[in-house]
């Protein structure tokens, strides 16, 4: 399943296409831990995250990126939902509402998580990173379960 916009320049790109931003690659599982390098020219940034997403197409973080944003924020962890980028809810809104987890190197992006149902989100502002960029969307291998399982099915 490609993540980039249809080749036949119809359609609006989905959700995913428009979180990740640009041609997000996925990683296998065990290969995901590390950054991606990418041309030096390039001075977009990302936030250190490599998400996979359940049958709801709800988002949980899967890994942080060894001293990316995200885990030297200390906050985010494995398993959270992202729920919120830039105060706005990713689940219900259309793509052209949301803004992309990546952008200008240095620039800052507001995260909400849910860990637990029932538990109000927590938010977290984080600088993007350009060796942390591109964000990405991990494959799962098959009967991959998600622990906090806090987005509705």
């Amino acid at each position: 399943v490609g993540m980039s916009a249809p080749k036949d320049g119809g359609g609006a790109p989905d959700l995913f296409d428009t979180i990740f931003c640009c041609e997000a690659r996925k990683p296998t599982m065990a290969s995901a831990t590390t950054p991606t390098p990418v041309s030096k020219n390039v001075n977009l940034g990302g936030v250190g995250i490599v998400f996979v997403k359940d049958s709801s197409d709800c988002l949980y973080v899967n890994f942080l990126v060894e001293g990316g944003p995200a885990h030297r924020s200390g906050t985010v962890q494995q398993g959270d939902m992202l729920r919120f980028i830039n105060g706005q809810d990713i689940r219900w809104r259309q793509t052209s509402q949301i803004s992309p987890l990546s952008g200008p190197a240095g620039s800052s992006v507001i995260l909400g998580f849910e860990r637990a149902i029932g538990e109000d989100p927590y938010y977290v502002t984080l600088a993007r990173d350009q060796a942390c960029y591109p964000d990405m969307l991990a494959v799962p291998p098959p009967g991959f379960t998600f622990p906090n399982q806090v987005c509705p099915g």
